[in-house]
Order: C-alpha cells, then sequence, then structure tokens
C-alpha cells in the first residue's frame, strides 16, 4: 500500500503542474526586474515676448459657448500663456 501511494505522488500530473507554477513564480519576478528604467524628461517653457493674449481668438467658437453655458469667465488666469 506504501508502494501504490508513492507511485501516486511521484507521477501525479497536478503535483507537477503546480511544481512548475511554482518554479515559474519564482523566476518571473527577477525577469521582469531586468527592465529598463522609464525614460525621464526635463521640459521648460518660456513665455513668447511681446503676445497679448486674446480670448476671442484663443478659444473656438464651441469652447465660448460651453463657457457661457457653464456660466465661466472668458478666461482665466489658468488660460493664459506660461510666464517665466
Amino acid at each position: 500500500m506504501l508502494n501504490s501511494a508513492k507511485y501516486i505522488l511521484q507521477n501525479s500530473f497536478p503535483i507537477q503542474l503546480f511544481s512548475l507554477a511554482l518554479a515559474a513564480s519564482l523566476l518571473l519576478p527577477a525577469a521582469s526586474a531586468a527592465q529598463a528604467p522609464a525614460a525621464r524628461y526635463w521640459v521648460t517653457l518660456k513665455d513668447k515676448k511681446d503676445v497679448q493674449f486674446n480670448s476671442t481668438t484663443y478659444f473656438s467658437p464651441e469652447a465660448q459657448a460651453r463657457r457661457r453655458r457653464q456660466r465661466l469667465p472668458a478666461f482665466d488666469a489658468t488660460d493664459r500663456p506660461v510666464a517665466p
């Protein structure tokens, strides 16, 4: 009886599958850690000299209508061009 139980445990497909899954779960994190780091960029913005901000030409007619419908101002400080 002991020999037959040992045979079943040694030749059991679910146990082999579990062992394979366990080995894969231990090896895959090491492979994903070897990926290259994400690229980084430095962006600087400058204000254009002598450019006037005009909300009627900057916003499309649809955007102007939406602002009126939502009772928003024609423009606010966040709409203006970047200042140094």
